[in-house]
């Protein structure tokens, strides 16, 4: 596993390093410059059958950068930024979907761009409940990485969970993960140690600790043709997953993001589902990206915005929506970036 080290700074130097960018609170967005279009990199199969069995010409290929939501819990955010720092194959720039935390959050983060040189971008809006697929839209669009891994800020990842999405991505698809989630007392116990070290992902250190894996160990398998082959076994449907998916910005443009109606519950999978319709595939890798769940309490889980999301995902695939009009340029506007600096954001937050 690769230790993080705070004096290498060679590996993430780039102009993306210290940006932090804030949006206001309000829903009108000027018009700014378009996006550049992105696109897939050029394959000599046509076939989709075939490109999914393909490798990359490369290790390294084009960028890969990596989008955490977040919320006011800094201590999360901490054990899984760690995880990154650890990362075989580093990502090229991680931005933090900030959906409105405080101070702290911001503290972390600034810690580890400049302890461990993590090509961090901090994306924040002030909180005004559950924003999740609002706060991941303005991500996507300052993202400048032309393939994208998505995952949470309280998923920890295993050493090679970056690399295993580089290696595995393929055009036309987006790739399908999948989590362990850890009760509370292994939760408590997940300190820095047992993340550099990788006990956090060794079936046996997990059992004494709380959280007795049976069947499920075989996620953590390290073979990887083992691994493989139970990706196509299992009977779990390849689907978008909000702690553990990737695919290529350009067709998450493509479907204009996620769908900012959806509260908690389903709202990832619903913008899969819109991929699905559109004409990109999926790809199970749940055997092959581990990552670890540290559990925690969801005050934000409301019954009611359950069966909301349950109706308009059932409204999307009666119509065959392939394009949300409420994602990432909704009424034909773009958004505006504003980039300030950490005192402006401190103000902009206190008056909110």
């Amino acid at each position: 596993m690769r230790s993080p080290n705070p004096t290498d700074r060679s590996r993430h130097a780039g102009p993306s390093t210290g940006l932090r960018v804030y949006f206001p609170a309000d829903s009108g967005r000027p018009v700014t410059e378009p996006l550049k279009p992105v696109s897939h990199p050029s394959t000599k199969s046509t076939r989709p059958s075939e490109r999914a069995e393909q490798t990359t010409a490369s290790d390294d290929g084009p960028a890969v950068g990596v989008v955490l939501s977040t919320f006011n819990a800094p201590d999360r955010l901490r054990r899984c930024l760690l995880g990154y720092a650890c990362q075989q194959r580093p990502a090229d720039e991680i931005i933090v979907a900030d959906d409105g935390s405080g101070e702290e959050t911001a503290a972390i983060i600034d810690r580890f761009r400049d302890d461990y040189c993590l090509p961090l971008v901090h994306v924040w809006q002030p909180n005004t409940g559950f924003g999740k697929t609002r706060i991941l839209n303005d991500a996507l669009h300052v993202a400048r990485s032309p393939y994208l891994v998505f995952s949470d800020g309280d998923c920890i990842p295993r050493a090679d969970f970056l690399e295993v999405h580089a290696k595995l991505r393929r055009p036309g698809y987006f790739l399908s993960g999948g989590c362990l989630r850890l009760t509370r007392q292994t939760t408590d116990q997940v300190d820095d140690s047992t993340i550099i070290g990788g006990c956090v992902f060794d079936s046996r250190w997990l059992a004494a600790h709380g959280t007795p894996l049976g069947f499920q160990r075989t996620r953590l398998l390290r073979r990887r043709r083992l691994a493989r082959c139970l990706d196509l076994l299992t009977s779990t449907r390849p689907s978008w997953n909000g702690h553990n998916a990737s695919g290529w910005r350009a067709d998450l443009v493509r479907v204009n993001g996620f769908d900012e109606r959806m509260g908690y519950g389903g709202e990832d999978r619903e913008l899969g589902e819109r991929m699905i319709r559109f004409g990109i595939r999926s790809l199970q890798i749940r055997y092959r990206a581990a990552c670890m769940h540290l559990d925690h309490d969801r005050p934000y889980v409301c019954k009611e915005r359950l069966q909301r999301n349950a109706e308009l995902r059932r409204a999307n695939q009666r119509s065959g929506a392939l394009v949300t009009e409420h994602g990432l340029y909704s009424h034909n506007e773009l958004r505006e970036v504003c980039v300030v600096s950490s005192t402006a954001i401190e103000r902009q937050r206190r008056a909110a």
